[in-house]
């Protein structure tokens, strides 16, 4: 695998609008760890959903399981439906971290991990990359670049045109 460093990336600006939907999102939980975790995976699925928007695939969040408030509560998702493809999970990486997790919970629905790191003051993210399969940690030097992310996705949909 390359090293990070030599990878494509793609950055976006969290805008007020993506803290707006951030808040609301996280708004109610009194947990301050829970409310925390809803507030990243909910930028991490902004992010996502932004990304792919530029690079022409439609996106469906609002038929996604980080769209439900009593499973967000429950559960730690971050997914966003592709229309025609199917559910990519979006998984918030912390600054200066190595890795990214994947909960068990979304280990099964989902044709690919996302990896988006925030900078400190979570105004940037970062999509680093992807992974097919569900590991509990994947460092982020072994994910896949976004160029075979969307080769991936593009597989799939036309695998699925075909079907």
């Amino acid at each position: 695998m390359n090293s990070i460093t030599d990878q494509l990336t793609f950055s976006v600006t969290l805008s007020n609008k993506a803290h707006a939907i951030a808040q609301e999102y996280s708004q109610g939980i009194t947990n301050p760890e829970k409310r925390q975790q809803i507030y990243l995976n909910t930028l991490a699925v902004y992010t996502v959903e932004h990304y792919l928007q530029c690079m022409g695939f439609e996106t469906d969040w609002f038929s996604s399981d980080s769209q439900n408030y009593l499973t967000i509560q429950l559960m730690n998702v971050a997914d966003l439906a592709v229309k025609n493809i199917g559910k990519i999970e979006c998984r918030p990486v912390l600054p200066k971290a190595e890795i990214c997790e994947i909960p068990p919970e979304v280990s099964e629905d989902r044709i690919g991990y996302v990896a988006v790191q925030f900078n400190a003051e979570l105004t940037e993210a970062t999509i680093l990359g992807f992974t097919p399969q569900a590991q509990a940690e994947t460092t982020l030097n072994q994910l896949q670049t976004l160029e075979d992310f969307l080769l991936y996705l593009s597989e799939i949909e036309l695998a699925k045109s075909n079907s």
